[in-house]
Formats: structure tokens, C-alpha cells, sequence
């Protein structure tokens, strides 16, 4: 073995232990697998032996049974390079909120060794392993708000999400707006809708 790949396996080997020891997100006292079912917005930090770090910005649908949905389910890489991933979250320890389970990136398979949620039930810290490295992630629920700019008040919430929210759609022919093809473009994974990477997504409606 290695002197690099040594260092990186007592590396992945001290943070997995040190996550068992420390409750991730303020751990709820106890849930269930459907807790976690719905939309999750992803960001993860990878390290890998020989290669730069890098992140990954996913939107996944997980659903009740803890299969993330493929076909709703996307991950944008550092490069800006947009694939759909699928995988598996299973509760291994229902008093603490504790799971593990698998996601698939690029035909890749990343274990998750450790994921906590936190008390309200819309955040969830962990860390995991692929062949020759080891990633960071955490899981947020999107703000569930209104669901078009302004809603009846006439404002705008905070955040610059001029009120919409990631619900599902995927297409430009789905979009009511520009804003909102925007805002599925930046926000929720949807590089794609941007499908010449000029910086202006679904060119039908943002003209």
C-alpha cells in the first residue's frame, strides 16, 4: 500500500470514527425513514487520492421507502457537467435519526457511512467513502414557500428565490417564466434547461 493511500484510509477511517461520536445537525431523539422522503437540495465535498478536491450540487427526490427517485433526482458537478443519480438511504438507528446507505455519481458508487438529521426534520450532515477518497455532504429542505413571485403580499421573500421553489419541474415547457427558468437553472440542479451554456436557460421564453 501506498504512503498516500495509507494516509487517505486512516484519514476516511478517523473522521467516520469521529462522526460516530459526535451527533451531526443537533440529532433528533428519534424517526423514521419516511422522515426523510421528499425534496432535498445536496452539496457535497469530495477528496480523492490524486486529484483535486471537488464539489457536487444535487437536487434528489428521495421517496418514502428511501430509494432516491432517478428520474427527479440530478447532480451538477465543479465542472457544470449535470447527470441524474440514483440510491439508497436506510435508518440504522431510529432514536438518534442514523443512517447510511449509497448514491451513484458518474456510474460511481459513493457510500454513505454516516448521515444524522437534526431536529426539524430539514437538515441532514454525513460523510462517506468512494474508492480512493471520502466526501462531506449535507442535505437541506427547499424553502417551502410561496410558490409565485410576490404570492398575494406582493413581496418578494428573502434569498433571491423571488419566491419559487425547486417542486419537481424539469423542462422548459414546464417554466411560466424567465425568472423561474432562472431559478430552476441556478438553484435546483437544472444546468440542462441552459442547454448551450450561454448563460441564458430555456432561450423559448428568456428572449
Amino acid at each position: 500500500m501506498s504512503g498516500s493511500s495509507w494516509i487517505i484510509r486512516r484519514i476516511a477511517g478517523s473522521l467516520i470514527m469521529l462522526a460516530a461520536m459526535m451527533p451531526f445537525g443537533q440529532a433528533m431523539a428519534a424517526c423514521s425513514l419516511a422522515d426523510a422522503a421528499g425534496q432535498w437540495q445536496a452539496y457535497s465535498f469530495g477528496v480523492q487520492q490524486g486529484t483535486q478536491p471537488y464539489w457536487v450540487r444535487c437536487m434528489l427526490t428521495i421517496k418514502p421507502n428511501g430509494v432516491i427517485d432517478y428520474d427527479s433526482s440530478t447532480c451538477t458537478s465543479s465542472t457544470g457537467a449535470t447527470t441524474k443519480t440514483f440510491g439508497v438511504l436506510r435508518l440504522i438507528g431510529t432514536q438518534l435519526c442514523i443512517f447510511d446507505g449509497y448514491i451513484y455519481l458518474d456510474g460511481i458508487r459513493n457510500n454513505v457511512s454516516r448521515a444524522t438529521m437534526n431536529a426539524s426534520k430539514d437538515h441532514v450532515d454525513g460523510v462517506g467513502m468512494f474508492p480512493g477518497g471520502l466526501f462531506f455532504f449535507n442535505l437541506t429542505k427547499p424553502m417551502m414557500s410561496m410558490a409565485t413571485p410576490g404570492g398575494g403580499s406582493g413581496g418578494t421573500p428573502s434569498g433571491g428565490s423571488g419566491g419559487f421553489v425547486c417542486a419537481g419541474k424539469r423542462t422548459c415547457s414546464q417554466m411560466s417564466s424567465c425568472a423561474e427558468a432562472r431559478f430552476y437553472a441556478a438553484q435546483c440542479g437544472l444546468a440542462d434547461l441552459d442547454a448551450d451554456r450561454n448563460g441564458v436557460p430555456c432561450e423559448s421564453i428568456c428572449r
